[in-house]
């Protein structure tokens, strides 16, 4: 029999009760990615729809008439076009003109990106690849028609002004459901919890309105938007949750003004 004095017990005590409690600090506040909600395969198409675009619109950054998208792919745009052409029903001419809108607008804003042609070598690199991306996503589009459903939504929104709106709801949305934990040992749902009912009380208020089809669209995008991601968690940052719960709060107060001055019109 192994006898331990008093003060030699609860040394030992407090050193193992100090490891417990490291161990459970550890995987209580764990940073994993965290498991998103189901994807929408309309979503998908539209996904599909926007890569065909920005292939066909994305030019190199410094423009050169060797690499002048509009002719190197001519042949794949038409392509692109015959599809857009041909879509006999009326949900995926939908579908495929709000992710055409979508990718004009970043075009339009300088936000696209482009193709760093300075070397020949790899500028003829790159539209090789831009016209197997092309039509690698037209391929795409008919194999997801599918999943698109018959019936077409009403859209009462002019084409620019929803593009611009979906594009503002994304914005909105996307920082309130992070793959990764915000802060130390709370939960994202408490922190964000203002945050979403911001944005309940507001897609609320867009009921009898035709914004509520294109907020549910933004919506949807960005939930397979990050899906599509792969997302390695750093640490989360260790301060009072409070203040970043109001930081994203204003946030979202924020956007959501710039939103109800678009829809304000409609909900007149």
């Amino acid at each position: 029999m192994i006898w331990i004095n008093g003060s030699r017990f609860w040394l030992l005590f407090g050193v193992v009760a100090l490891a417990i409690i490291g161990v459970w600090a550890i995987v209580a506040d764990s940073n994993e990615p965290v498991s998103e909600p189901p994807v929408d395969p309309v979503a998908v198409y539209r996904s599909a729809a926007r890569d065909a675009y920005e292939y066909a619109l994305q030019e190199s950054c410094e423009p050169d008439p060797r690499w002048e998208r509009r002719t190197v792919l001519a042949a794949e745009r038409r392509v692109l076009d015959g599809y857009g052409a041909g879509l006999e029903r009326a949900a995926l001419r939908f579908n495929f003109a709000v992710a055409r809108a979508d990718v004009e607008l970043v075009m339009q804003r300088g936000q696209l990106g482009c193709w760093a042609d300075d070397d020949p070598t790899f500028a003829e690199a790159h539209v090789e690849m831009a016209k197997r991306g092309l039509l690698r996503a037209v391929e795409n589009l008919y194999r997801l028609e599918h999943a698109v459903p018959e019936a077409a939504p009403i859209d009462t929104i002019p084409t620019a002004v929803a593009a611009d709106f979906r594009s503002k709801t994304r914005t909105l949305i996307e920082p309130l459901h992070p793959r990764c934990r915000l802060v130390s040992f709370q939960k994202d749902d408490r922190v964000l919890a203002a945050s979403r009912e911001r944005v309940r009380v507001f897609r609320s208020s867009l009921n009898d309105t035709g914004y509520a089809l294109h907020f549910d669209i933004a919506e949807s995008d960005a939930v397979f938007a990050r899906s599509r991601g792969v997302v390695e968690c750093a640490v989360s940052r260790s301060v009072p949750w409070q203040s970043v719960s109001a930081e994203y709060a204003n946030a979202a107060a924020q956007q959501i003004a710039a939103l109800s001055a678009i829809a304000r019109p409609a909900a007149a």
